[in-house]
């Protein structure tokens, strides 16, 4: 495994773009895990041939993958730390405490903060800045997916299934699921004030964004995060992508695409589905 672990993060290169167009604050972009930037106009099909290494960073080995916000890189190493580096340089700039475990999952970015877990740790909320821990979910909470930040709230789900909202800026706790093992790499999605969240258990449950009022189950499976848009969520279960209704939970239409079983999310943009195969 920790030869797995060794490869270095590397920064490629193709010509500068403004801030807010470079930002990828949390893993799949956005709440709903588009996995599409709008602001993003600088690559294309006719140049990405040109791109260049810009830089690389070896300091430790990275299993999580990194988020993009303010003219930092975010991401946790195989050391065991969270670490901060310069976009344009490379330099890092500072990296958290130790959390006695890798870091296997994305964080996320909102208001100067970044939110992040080492694998089967609690939820933490770093200083921007600094890296110095603003506040910690309980120590009885372990996640194993990566949280979602929408509207100054943050969503994360423990392994135990349980989904649970935090104020972003203080870390109060604002509501909580019943337990529904289990969450692994699922992370929840949020749009049109509904949190969309995906278990191991085979279900596929719709809660209100701002109580955690359930408002649907169905008998679903996907190995990885679900992507709500467009009042649709989709994601795959082999050998089909599939779309229901983000109201009721309604399917709407089902294609078979996967010759295996992936656990990669949809991608979402200009009424077109993406998906890897």
């Amino acid at each position: 495994m920790r030869q797995i672990l060794s490869m270095a993060f590397t920064c490629l290169l193709l010509s500068a773009t403004a801030p807010s167009a470079a930002d990828w604050p949390q893993a799949w972009f956005d709440a709903g895990h588009t996995a599409h930037n709008p602001g993003e106009t600088g690559l294309s099909t006719s140049n990405v041939g040109r791109l260049r290494l810009a830089w690389s960073q070896h300091s430790t080995g990275f299993w999580a993958g990194a988020i993009v916000a303010d003219g930092r890189i975010y991401v946790g190493g195989s050391d065991d730390r969270l670490h901060a580096y310069d976009a344009e340089t490379g330099v890092e700039l500072w990296s958290g405490p130790s959390e006695g475990v890798l870091f296997a999952n994305a964080g996320a970015f909102s208001d100067g903060l970044v939110f992040a877990s080492a694998t089967s740790e609690p939820l933490r909320a770093y200083d921007a800045e600094t890296g110095v821990v603003v506040w910690s979910a309980p120590e009885n909470s372990i996640f194993r997916a990566s949280p979602t930040v929408d509207s100054g709230v943050v969503y994360a789900t423990s392994f135990d299934g349980i989904l649970s909202a935090f104020d972003a800026a203080s870390g109060a706790h604002l509501w909580s699921t019943a337990e529904a093992c289990c969450v692994f790499d699922q992370a929840p999605a949020v749009d049109g004030g509904r949190v969309f969240q995906m278990r191991t258990n085979g279900t596929l449950t719709a809660y209100h964004a701002s109580t955690g009022t359930e408002l649907w189950t169905i008998v679903a499976f996907s190995a990885g995060s679900v992507t709500a848009a467009n009042g649709r969520v989709l994601f795959g279960n082999t050998p089909d992508v599939v779309a229901v209704d983000q109201a009721t939970g309604e399917e709407l239409w089902r294609t078979p695409v996967f010759d295996t079983a992936t656990n990669g999310s949809p991608a979402v943009a200009d009424g077109r589905v993406f998906v890897q195969t």
